[in-house]
């Protein structure tokens, strides 16, 4: 798996005013998807998902959102989280935020911002 380093090493043939067109995927990434996906990751865990995206990228595609998708994140051992519901109707609500910001959901039926609740547990 390529790292910052090697990619430097690589970059240090170009001049800076070189015109060059990259994509760049970190762990960052992969956190965000799989909070999407209703996964925690760790750092060595989000480490390997790139590792195997990296392996099995499309030759003619790269890697793009959907590559993510097809991670197995059990086989890995991340941790599946309950779904994100309302607590005041009960509906699964929408991930709006980052990976640090996890207070940021939206629930359609009631047109609102909420603090979602993880269990089964919800208002009347």
């Amino acid at each position: 798996m390529p790292t910052i380093k090697e990619l430097k090493q690589d970059l240090a043939s170009y001049k800076d005013e070189d015109v060059v067109a990259y994509a760049l995927w970190g762990v960052a990434d992969v956190f965000q998807r799989a909070r999407e996906l209703r996964y925690k990751c760790t750092k060595e865990q989000a480490e390997k998902i790139l590792e195997r995206v990296h392996d099995n990228q499309d030759c003619e595609y790269g890697i793009t959102w959907p590559s993510l998708d097809f991670f197995d994140a059990e086989d890995i051992n991340c941790e599946k989280l309950p779904p994100a519901k309302c607590p005041f109707c009960g509906d699964e609500v929408e991930d709006q935020g980052q990976f640090d910001d996890p207070s940021s959901y939206y629930c359609w039926k009631c047109q609102k911002e909420v603090e979602p609740v993880f269990s089964q547990e919800v208002k009347a």
